[in-house]
């Protein structure tokens, strides 16, 4: 009987430990998809159909800092029939004041290169260039310092400084819902997101976060604001059925216009939602 007892207590015991360890676990994640590089469909010669892929960089080939000194470009190109990526660096000038708007070459080693006073690159194997004034789907290639041959392209993903940016609710690592913060903050080019607090009270969740763009993004990180942050900070709140019920943020601080305010919020208790500290008269 004793024997019995000790066998039903154990069950209780681990059943109770089973339903313990049930308990899920949740979190809010932040998910950004950006754009930022092209990618194109070609074929040199008319006869060999490649793909090239570019990440334009803020770095410039030379230390000069004019507006118009080439900006580094890296990425890859492949013979579709092969299947191989081959690196890729250059650099790309738009304006009016350069001949070449576009500079791509293979190097011999792509971890140990070096680019002349021209920012042509030195010993390249091959180059791809691009005249200013041409049109963007046509460049010419060439093996070392052998013959131009023609290249014909064709965008088949366009560089975007937008992204899509979101709050993933997950349940067990398992996606529940996702908020589509692009729409919420009507903020086109998210750039980072950082998760502040996060509670579950009486069914709701909520989840306090920064969020912040680019200040002058297309000053390609120089000029006023170029390597600017506007940020934010956001407080939303779900309904049992994930459903975003209130939502409101505070602009912290702005490069363009100059201001950097406090925003208050008890980390421990997101539920009470953000506030901005008024400044005593």
């Amino acid at each position: 009987m004793v024997y019995c007892t000790r066998i039903t207590i154990l069950s209780i015991l681990m059943l109770f430990s089973v339903f313990a360890s049930a308990k899920s676990n949740w979190a809010f994640r932040p998910n950004i998809v950006f754009h930022r590089y092209k990618t194109c469909q070609g074929m040199i010669a008319q006869k060999y159909p490649i793909t090239i892929y570019l990440e334009t960089s803020t770095e410039r080939c030379s230390g000069s800092a004019c507006n118009w000194a080439p900006q580094m470009v890296y990425g890859w190109y492949m013979y579709n029939k092969i299947g191989k990526k081959i690196p890729l660096v250059g650099n790309s000038c738009y304006a009016d004041a350069c001949d070449i708007q576009l500079r791509l070459f293979v190097p011999e080693d792509p971890t140990d290169y070096h680019f002349d006073e021209k920012c042509n690159l030195i010993g390249a194997k091959e180059s791809f260039v691009q005249q200013n004034g041409w049109k963007t789907d046509s460049m010419v290639w060439r093996m070392g310092k052998g013959k131009y041959y023609p290249v014909s392209l064709q965008t088949t993903h366009a560089f975007d400084w937008n992204t899509q940016a979101y709050l993933e609710l997950e349940i067990n690592e398992i996606g529940i819902k996702t908020v589509d913060l692009n729409t919420l903050t009507h903020k086109q080019s998210i750039e980072k997101i950082t998760i502040l607090s996060q509670k579950k009270v009486e069914n709701q969740f909520h989840v306090i976060f920064s969020y912040s763009e680019l200040s002058n993004p297309y000053a390609d990180g120089r000029g006023h604001c170029g390597g600017g942050i506007e940020l934010h900070i956001g407080h939303i709140t779900l309904n049992k059925s994930y459903e975003v019920v209130k939502f409101n943020s505070i602009y912290k601080s702005s490069c363009i216009n100059s201001f950097d305010k406090e925003v208050i919020y008890d980390k421990a208790h997101p539920e009470e939602g953000i506030k901005e500290k008024v400044a005593m008269p």
